[in-house]
């Protein structure tokens, strides 16, 4: 019976299922990529499309700040000239009155300073019995410095004027040339400038802005901003108007052409201030057609803030009003233009990010070679800079030559200006050239496969310094020719000088080492020969001594042979000492190996230092195994090393005592000499076994010994495979440790 296949695992059927659709997936995901990217740009190019709107409309504020607030100022100035009166300047009436029916002048007269002032009289009727009409026209007269301030202060600004309901009126910053064609006209009253503000229409007593019209003076299209002026009794009396020309604004305008869209500016009542196209007319006219469809919206829009876009079937329409005044900008834009800049935005992305990342690739793969260049640079120039040596390169064809920095320093000179470069015969050795240029050649023919010379070269300081040259050719032509020589040049004096002051460090070593060995060799000699003649008086006068000592009949005969005795004795010891000094130099005494047990080692040092130490009061104990013990060694001479160790630590020491002990293991035994003497100093360790040294013994006391105990027990030790070492804390005692090999196990006895 068949058994059905096992079904895959789930997850393993989703891939599969996946991978079968897998362009289907591609493809769905590359769509929905490609709606996110479009709503991105066109919400990207409405952004960008407000904030050029919003640009437009900064500029038109400032314009608008500026002149409302030049105009309260005027309002308040002139209110408050109509409170007081005013005398007339000299001459002023006569001014006024060369024409019987209309009168007009030039007040620059009125400049204290000789200029002449841009303003004007303009009126009707005579001055004849009218003060208070002449009063009123001085007062007017005075805000000339706050009227050209004003218009300073104005971009481009056209027409300032203050008019009279007496029918006179003050003109500013009128041209010179059309001034006296400018005549008093009743129907002043009937322009926008008055009508936005007379009575019946501007109760509130507001500053106002008129509707546009076409100025009389040729200036174009024009806005006025009027403020009416009330006397204190209510009377209306005047108003003062400031007339904005819109041709700056249309050519701020006609700067955006090219953008996405069109730009309008408007009133409220639809009128057209401004556009981005070129107007035909400088008649008013009003918002084109297509986008007066919705005009509740555009008097919506000019009561609101932010910035707002709206779709329509074929446009997109963004409104921002302006601050101060009934205005408000349109930027209108045609869908078909601002889909095509999304897709060419798209597009340069794509293309932008594309180039960016080859970029990147490209710029990563130098980076990682520039950084692979300067680690391998720094290597080598750390190679180079650590080594004392000079490297060249010499091209034999052109004759060019280079070299490492350490190739000049050598000689002393900067970086290549050394000599050796080009004429190197300057500050070579007279006896060296020939060889140098032997070796050049060799080089350069390639007769061996490493040529090798050293010469000597003046520094820059005028010394002679031995250098080491090795050269090879790296690199042949086509035709197996030499090509490039390559080399390394390295100072050798120090390594010269060194070696001639070795030959005579050596030649002076061995002779002094000859010298000592006759010298130590005759001494041995001279004590040998001598031992027997010097060992028999000195007996002679120890027997004497000892007999003087034993039959004295005064305490002072027997005080100077106990003298006699102990310097007698002295002197044997330091004979003894210097006899077997001598024979360990020569090498003649021979350690005879015996089984010696270890009892008898002990019971001599009892027998021969206990009576000592007791003399002293010093505490003299043994520590040794209560088994008998045995083992292989030369008593006479394994006890010469002890009594030594054992003599010396009496001697130097004053209070508490000394222990002598053994230690056993499987190959040694560890003998062990305490004291609690005065110690010694941790510099004067390493002398201790020197021939003739003492610690603390600087006037030589014979009582102390000659300085020799440590340096026999040391050649003794070493005669016996001993090994001799010491502990101390100066103040507080010493440590002689003698370790003494056991070449068979050490044995007991029954």
């Amino acid at each position: 019976m068949k058994k059905n296949p096992a079904k895959p695992p789930a997850v393993w059927r989703l891939v599969y299922s996946s991978l079968k659709y897998w362009n289907a997936i591609v493809f769905v995901f590359f769509l929905l990529a490609s709606a996110w990217l479009w709503q991105r740009e066109v919400e990207q190019l409405l952004k960008t499309a407000l904030f050029e709107l919003e640009s437009v409309v900064a500029s038109m504020d400032k314009t608008i700040y500026n002149a409302i607030n030049s105009m309260k100022m005027l309002k308040i100035s002139a209110e408050r000239s109509l409170l007081r009166k005013r005398e007339l300047p000299p001459g002023f009436l006569e001014a006024l009155q060369q024409r019987p029916n209309k009168f007009s002048a030039d007040i620059s007269f009125l400049s204290t300073s000789g200029d002449a002032l841009p303003a004007y009289v303009f009126g009707k009727g005579t001055l004849s019995g009218t003060e208070e009409r002449a009063s009123e026209i001085s007062g007017a007269l005075l805000l000339t410095p706050l009227m050209v301030e004003m218009l300073r202060n104005m971009n481009n600004p056209g027409l300032a004027y203050y008019v009279s309901v007496s029918e006179f009126g003050v003109f500013y910053s009128v041209p010179p040339a059309k001034a006296p064609s400018v005549q008093w006209d009743r129907e002043i009253f009937q322009r926008p400038a008055h009508l936005s503000v007379a009575p019946q229409k501007n109760p509130q007593r507001q500053i106002r802005w008129s509707d546009v019209y076409t100025d009389s003076l040729g200036a174009g299209k024009m806005i006025s901003l009027s403020a009416p002026i009330y006397d204190p009794s209510g009377l209306y009396r005047a108003f003062v108007a400031l007339d904005i020309p819109m041709k700056p604004l249309q050519n701020l305008l006609l700067e955006k052409q090219g953008g996405l869209g069109d730009y309008y500016v408007i009133t409220e009542t639809h009128q057209l201030l401004a556009s981005s196209t070129h107007l035909k007319s400088s008649v008013p006219q009003v918002l084109p057609r297509a986008l007066l469809d919705d005009p509740d919206a555009h008097a919506a829009f000019l009561h609101e803030k932010p910035a707002a876009c709206t779709q329509k079937a074929r446009l997109h329409i963004c409104r921002l009003r302006a601050k101060g005044a009934p205005w408000g900008a349109i930027l209108s834009i045609k869908n078909h233009i601002l889909y095509l800049a999304a897709l060419r935005n798209i597009w340069l992305e794509i293309s932008g990010l594309l180039l960016l990342a080859f970029l990147l690739l490209m710029s990563a793969r130098q980076k990682r070679l520039e950084a692979r260049l300067r680690v391998n640079d720094a290597h080598y120039q750390r190679i180079l800079g650590s080594s004392d040596q000079g490297f060249w390169e010499w091209h034999v064809k052109t004759r060019a030559f280079s070299a490492s920095p350490r190739f000049d320093l050598i000689l002393g000179y900067p970086y290549q200006t050394s000599p050796l470069r080009l004429d190197w015969r300057k500050v070579t050795h007279p006896d060296d050239v020939v060889n140098v240029r032997n070796f050049i050649l060799a080089c350069s023919r390639g007769r061996q496969p490493l040529r090798k010379i050293q010469f000597r070269a003046k520094t820059k300081h005028g010394q002679w310094r031995w250098l080491a040259a090795q050269g090879k050719i790296v690199e042949t032509d086509r035709h197996n020719q030499p090509h490039i020589v390559a080399g390394s040049i390295t100072d050798i004096t120090e390594a010269q000088t060194n070696t001639k002051k070795l030959l005579i460090s050596r030649k002076a070593a061995e002779n002094a080492r000859r010298e000592a060995e006759l010298a130590n060799a005759a001494k041995s000699q001279f004590l040998t020969a001598a031992s027997h003649d010097l060992r028999q008086p000195l007996q002679a006068i120890l027997l004497f001594a000892s007999a003087l000592q034993k039959n004295s009949s005064t305490a002072e005969r027997e005080k100077i042979a106990r003298q006699l005795l102990f310097s007698a004795q002295a002197l044997s010891d330091i004979l003894n000492s210097l006899l077997n000094l001598s024979r360990l130099e020569r090498g003649v005494m021979i350690p005879h190996l015996s089984l010696v047990e270890i009892y008898e080692i002990f019971q001599r040092i009892e027998n021969e230092f206990s009576s000592i130490a007791l003399k002293k009061e010093l505490r003299f104990k043994l520590f040794f195994p209560k088994r008998p013990l045995l083992f292989y060694t030369d008593a006479d001479m394994l006890m010469g090393i002890l009594r030594n160790l054992i003599s010396n630590a009496i001697r130097y020491t004053d209070w508490g005592g000394v222990l002598i002990g053994v230690r056993t293991s499987k190959s040694h035994l560890r003998f062990q000499v305490w004291d609690t003497g005065i110690g010694i100093k941790e510099e004067e360790m390493p002398r201790i076994y020197e021939e003739f040294y003492q610690t603390d013994n600087p006037s030589r006391n014979q009582e102390q010994g000659l300085g020799l105990g440590l340096s026999i027990a040391r050649h003794m030790s070493k005669l016996l495979g001993c090994n001799l070492d010491c502990h101390s804390r100066y103040g507080r005692g010493t440590l002689f440790e003698l370790l003494v090999p056991v070449e068979n196990p050490p044995r007991t006895t029954n």
